[in-house]
């Protein structure tokens, strides 16, 4: 007997798409960074994010009856991304079909797909939110890649021009393929933090990672944790209070990313938080059944000057000893 789709609909999203957007985006710690509370969108023509520019000058000291000002002030902004839509295609052949006949069978067959559906899900995310947008003709996110920057590279993000609008510019350092001192790390964290407002996540590529970690050994500052989440763990270096990761998508770019969580997120469309499925269906010139797993949203930034990018790191190396004549 053929497959009821109806009720092989009704099985994948119980057991497989309500869990996903857990498994997804909570198993690599950048993902589950960049969706730490992020509001989904409500929908609109755009992904629109409201900015804070310049100070109230409404403000002061007085005396008595003296006038306070109430002139108008343009304090708000909004930055303004296209909607970004991602997908993955789950199948079932007409041969794995009648291969796996009963209940059983199909519940494990099922298992597999998407379980490779989910891996594919995670390596596109992971991949996509450290692009600058512009694969796939445009169509894929508009990572860190672009949000984070000078405007050197990337002088338009969010519909704001950088060069006219210096305030929605990221902290930037090129170490020219050279090494990055200890010392040039924490005055990127200071170049970025006010107060309480400060980095919570840095980011960069394994060997770098690796050599912060030597840098840092026989100093004793450092410590290594597992992540806060329940269900994940990782490497975490902590260097001035700031959790450093590595992330496998930046080998060899000799990149750094410090980030603050208040600022960056990924941001999905209400309706599409937890992924959206089309249910399965057979096409009419095909052997086979088709689900697909959709996605909408894009990454946003709030608050560029808060964040920083150092690249063309050949290493991260200890500041030599003072001199012991001085």
């Amino acid at each position: 007997m053929p497959l009821n789709y109806d009720a092989l609909t009704a099985t994948t999203r119980r057991y497989f798409i309500k869990p996903l957007q857990d498994q997804v985006f909570n198993e690599l710690p950048l993902l589950q960074y960049l969706t730490r509370g992020a509001q989904p969108a409500p929908g609109g023509t755009k992904l629109v994010q409201p900015l804070i520019h310049a100070a109230n000058t409404n403000r002061g000291s007085y005396r008595g009856y003296e006038p306070l000002g109430m002139a108008p002030t343009d304090e708000i902004t909004a930055a303004e991304w296209d909607w970004k839509q991602l997908y993955v295609s789950v199948t079932i052949s007409g041969l794995e079909e009648a291969q796996n006949r009963g209940d059983l069978a199909v519940l494990n067959l099922l298992r597999t797909k998407m379980e490779i559906a989910k891996q594919s899900l995670k390596d596109m995310f992971a991949e996509q939110v450290l692009g600058d947008g512009t694969g796939n003709g445009g169509k894929d996110l508009d990572g860190l890649a672009a949000g984070v920057d000078d405007g050197t590279l990337y002088p338009v993000y969010g519909g704001i021009d950088r060069i006219e609008n210096p305030w929605w510019q990221a902290q930037f350092h090129d170490a020219g393929g050279g090494p990055l001192r200890l010392s040039q790390l924490s005055r990127m964290i200071t170049a970025v933090s006010d107060g309480a407002d400060s980095p919570d996540l840095i980011v960069m590529e394994p060997d770098l990672w690796d050599s912060l970690l030597m840098a840092l050994e026989h100093k004793h500052v450092y410590g290594l944790r597992e992540g806060r989440e329940v269900n994940v763990s990782w490497d975490t270096i902590r260097f001035r209070s700031v959790d450093v990761i590595w992330d496998r998508k930046l080998s060899g770019s000799g990149t750094i990313y410090i980030l603050n969580s208040r600022y960056v997120k990924l941001r999905p469309h209400v309706e599409y938080r937890n992924f959206k499925d089309t249910g399965w269906k057979k096409p009419i010139n095909q052997d086979a059944a088709v689900m697909q797993i959709l996605w909408y949203g894009n990454l946003t930034i709030s608050n560029c000057r808060r964040l920083a990018k150092i690249v063309n790191v050949s290493e991260i190396v200890p500041d030599p000893a003072p001199d012991s004549g001085a």
